[in-house]
């Protein structure tokens, strides 16, 4: 699904709110030129980084791998699916002979010829191969010492643990032989070490460079608004109420007044379609922006207004919602009201019934308020009454106060368990109408479904 994006002009400060998926290069007060896709692959590059480093190899590999699909000449893009594919989670490890011996290498190698053909191309793809294949050997090499060295010592145990009589004489020739081997070995790791760092040097030289900034062209390219580059709408702008001027060459709808711009795939297309699959993803400010959207076309779309009433609940359907607040509650009024002020005389019903509902939630809050001290106060008794300790022959009179203080706090409890059963009884009652309207009001979403289901069918 698309997403909503707003951008602000560097060199004017025009405003511009676009969908994810409509191509505009250029701003529409000044005319000066953005560059959108360098813009995107920045973020894009930024979070995948953070990912690598986070050691998160399947969602950075999945940044990379956007990048890649839409340009595969992308380096920084290509690095990045090497890196993931070596568990590699800094660049900088490339050129850390050290580090680099410690991840996946093959793997490495392995994409890096699968995306590059075999290092053909830059230079930069050429140099890794080669360091990439020089720290196998380092590695390689290391781990051969490494037998050598335990291969030698084992040796030499097993000849003491035999008690062989030619003790000395087999000591030095297995020493001597392990020396032998161990020179040609580190002959071997010293010329490949060399190697190795002399290629990490000329591989930091060829480091692609980094991702750029956004990038604004300092050439203008201003467009006249006229009958033919663009027309007047009957969109309302979101901020301050005046009439957009539409221009249909870029795909833009412009306030003069206020200096804000829209594409025109915010209101033409499937605008529904987007705010519907926003809400039932449950991203409440996105669907709530896009139903914003469609209001500018049409303020009195009912649609659109039911659906802001759903962003202000964060509901995608009317429910009993156990846990709520005062501020909820006025919030969700608030958005009622506007849409009862907006709505044709044939939808105000549907509204009237949720300002009902909020009614009824006002009642269940106002319950909330009372038992929570009461709950508090029953909670502290209980536990001072438990800590009420009598060890004595109760009998007698002179002992008879801890019975008596006892006998007082159990009375009391008694008194407020009653006043919580009463209030959790109203509270309930109260909480089922709740429930009443909301299925009420999804009788009527079922009605409005069927009675909009029908319409595109005649259309």
């Amino acid at each position: 699904m698309a997403e909503l994006y707003s951008y602000t002009c560097a060199t004017c400060g025009g405003v511009l709110n676009i969908d994810s998926d409509q191509e505009l290069l250029d701003c529409p007060f000044c005319g000066t030129q953005l560059d959108l896709v360098a813009y995107h692959r920045k973020d894009i590059l930024d979070q995948a980084g953070l990912c690598l480093k986070r050691l998160e190899y399947k969602s950075a590999y999945e940044r990379y791998k956007d990048l890649y699909d839409k340009d595969p000449e992308d380096l920084e893009a290509v690095r990045g699916l090497i890196l993931c594919a070596g568990e590699i989670p800094v660049k900088e490890d490339l050129t850390d002979p050290q580090k680099l011996i410690r991840h996946d290498l093959e793997r490495a190698i392995a994409a890096l010829g699968k995306l590059t053909k075999d290092g053909s191309g830059h230079p930069y793809w050429g140099k890794l191969d080669t360091v990439l294949r020089l720290s196998v050997d380092l590695r390689d090499l290391t781990k051969e010492k490494d037998k050598n060295e335990r291969l030698t010592g084992n040796r030499i145990k097993d000849l003491g643990n035999n008690g062989d009589s030619l003790f000395d004489r087999r000591f030095k020739e297995i020493a001597a032989s392990g020396a032998k081997n161990s020179d040609s070995i580190n002959k071997l790791i010293k010329e490949t070490e060399e190697k190795l760092y002399a290629a990490c040097k000329e591989l930091k030289k060829l480091e692609p460079a980094a991702a750029e900034p956004v990038t604004y062209s300092a050439e203008l390219n201003k467009t006249k608004t006229g009958p033919d580059t663009g027309s007047v709408s009957d969109i309302i702008c979101l901020k301050c109420g005046g009439q957009l001027v539409m221009d249909l060459k870029r795909s833009l709808c412009e306030c003069r007044s206020c200096g804000a711009a829209y594409g025109t795939s915010l209101f033409f297309g499937h605008p529904d379609k987007k705010a519907k699959e926003a809400l039932v993803k449950q991203d409440f400010s996105e669907a709530d922006q896009r139903y914003s959207y469609m209001l500018m076309l049409d303020p009195h779309d009912f649609e659109a207004l039911r659906g802001r009433v759903l962003c202000a609940a964060k509901w995608t359907s009317p429910k009993a919602d156990p846990g709520i607040s005062s501020f909820w509650v006025n919030n969700l009024r608030s958005r009622i009201e506007y849409a009862l002020e907006k709505a044709s005389d044939k939808d105000k019903p549907y509204f009237e019934k949720y300002l009902e509902m909020t009614d009824a939630y006002r009642n269940v809050l106002s319950y909330d308020n009372r038992l929570k001290p009461l709950r508090r106060q029953h909670k502290e008794l209980v536990c001072k009454r438990e800590n009420i300790v009598v060890d004595y022959d109760p009998d007698e009179e002179e002992h008879t106060r801890p019975l008596y203080a006892r006998d007082t706090i159990s009375g009391t409890i008694a008194d407020i368990e009653k006043k919580i059963s009463k209030y959790e009884f109203d509270r309930n009652r109260h909480m089922k109408t709740v429930q009443d309207i909301c299925s009420q009001i999804k009788e009527m979403d079922t009605k409005w479904l069927a009675a909009k289901a029908g319409g595109q069918k005649d259309q």
